[in-house]
């Protein structure tokens, strides 16, 4: 009687222990299916995911993570290593080590693997402390932001340009040319208007217009050869600005050359009047304003206009 008592205990218990272990495995599951909910989630927002060992100085990567920086997780010796190969852009541990440093404010960084787009990163870092408040852990978030840097690019690019030309627009020059001009010992500022620019819209139209001014701006373009701020100040209005006159610049070229191309592409372009400019162009020298500047080149452009246009004014 006794040994069948214990039995029945004995099945008791281990049901017990069954449905413990059943329930306990149920949680786990769902844990489990729980944290890949969030870990899918993240990777869905371009999240990635490091963990830093203080101790065992290892930095531990999520796969995306992992893949995205082209890196072997775990990466031990994090410490060592950063000292022997380095960390600046470029090179392989940059990432990880910005990541940890971005604690107290966020960091962000661009990185490019050879053969693959560049990736840009918001990074952000998080201390975990033990009981005596000692560091143990950082885990760090990279956040690919790419696509929202490359849409605020666009957006800037679009508030700063001229929607038709692709110069910089009224606005960015005035802010630019005021913060710019007079902190150089000798510069050059130009201004430059279309000649009896009304009547080609009159004669051949606004769309002949709007090809003038293109033109004028590629013209610039090609003149200056990625030299210099080139601006459209509105209407037929353009402006050049060199920071850093050399001796050996020769502006009256530089003037005849920027007339000239504008009349041979407008001409390639086979528009029905010859299109010509009226160029000013000054010297700046010293503490100048930008409302100096500009003062002084137009009247140089005023001075071409009474010579009779399609010409240049130099004042030094």
């Amino acid at each position: 009687m006794m040994v069948k008592v214990n039995f029945l205990w004995l099945l008791l218990i281990a049901g017990g222990l069954l449905v413990l272990l059943a329930v306990l495995y149920y949680r786990l599951t769902r844990e489990r299916e729980r944290l890949g909910f969030y870990r899918r989630v993240c990777e869905d927002m371009n999240f990635y995911f490091m963990r830093y060992d203080i101790l065992r100085d290892m930095v531990s990567l999520s796969a995306p993570a992992a893949a995205m920086l082209g890196l072997e997780s775990p990466v031990r010796n994090f410490s060592q290593r950063v000292k022997e190969e380095g960390s600046r852009p470029g090179l392989p541990l940059y990432p990880l080590d910005q990541c940890l440093r971005s604690y107290e404010k966020d960091r962000f960084i661009k990185v490019s693997r050879d053969g693959q787009p560049a990736h840009r990163l918001q990074l952000h870092a998080y201390i975990f402390r033990d009981s005596r408040n000692r560091a143990r852990h950082v885990v760090g978030m990279m956040m690919d932001v790419t696509h929202q840097f490359h849409k605020e690019a666009k957006l800037t690019v679009k508030a700063e340009m001229d929607g038709l030309t692709r110069l910089h627009n009224s606005g960015t020059c005035r802010q630019f040319l005021e913060r710019t001009i007079g902190t150089s010992g000798r510069a050059l500022f130009i201004l430059m208007d279309v000649d009896n620019f009304k009547s080609v819209n009159d004669t051949l139209g606004h769309q002949a217009g709007d090809l003038v001014l293109t033109v004028v701006a590629n013209a610039m373009r090609k003149v200056m050869k990625g030299r210099g701020f080139l601006g459209r100040l509105g209407g037929d209005e353009f402006c050049c600005y060199i920071h850093l006159l050399e001796a050996e610049d020769d502006v009256d070229r530089l003037c005849d050359d920027l007339n000239r191309k504008v009349t041979e592409m407008c001409e390639e372009e086979k528009i029905a009047m010859r299109i010509t400019l009226s160029i000013g162009a000054a010297i700046l020298q010293g503490s100048m304003t930008y409302k100096d500047a500009y003062a002084k080149a137009d009247k140089a452009l005023y001075q071409s206009k009474e010579r009779g246009r399609n010409t240049y004014t130099i004042l030094s």
